[in-house]
C-alpha cells in the first residue's frame, strides 16, 4: 500500500513540509494519499492529503486531517500504523474525548 511515487505541488506550504509517506490502495486505485509533516511550536504536525494524478506525478487536492504529536517517535509510529487503522479508530482520532483532570471526572 505504501509507495515511492512522485508527489508535486505548487503550494508553498507543502514545500515547507516533509513527505513522510505516500499511500496507494491496491484494492481501490483511486484512493491515493500523501502524509506530510512539519515542526511547529515544539510539536510535530502530520497532515494527510488526498492525491490526484496528472500525467507522471501526483498532486494534493484536499487536506483531509491534521494530527499533532509531542515527539518525532510518536509521529513515526502513527505514520507507520496509519494505513492499517480501521474506520472506527480514525473516527476516534478525529473526535477525541476532552481530557479530564484526575479527581474531576464524571461519576
Amino acid at each position: 500500500m505504501n509507495s515511492e511515487k512522485k508527489v508535486r505541488s505548487d503550494n508553498s506550504m507543502l514545500e515547507e513540509m516533509n513527505v513522510e509517506s505516500t499511500i496507494f490502495s491496491a484494492e481501490h486505485p483511486d484512493l491515493r494519499f500523501a502524509v506530510l509533516s512539519e515542526g511547529k511550536d515544539n510539536m510535530f504536525i502530520v497532515r494527510v492529503f488526498e492525491l490526484a494524478q496528472n500525467e507522471d506525478a501526483f498532486f494534493p487536492i484536499q487536506d483531509l486531517a491534521a494530527f499533532s504529536f509531542g515527539t518525532k517517535t510518536e509521529l513515526n509510529g502513527f505514520v507507520e500504523r496509519l494505513p492499517e487503522l480501521t474506520g472506527l479508530e480514525m473516527l476516534l482520532l478525529l473526535n477525541p474525548m476532552p481530557r479530564v483532570t484526575e479527581g474531576k471526572g464524571q461519576h
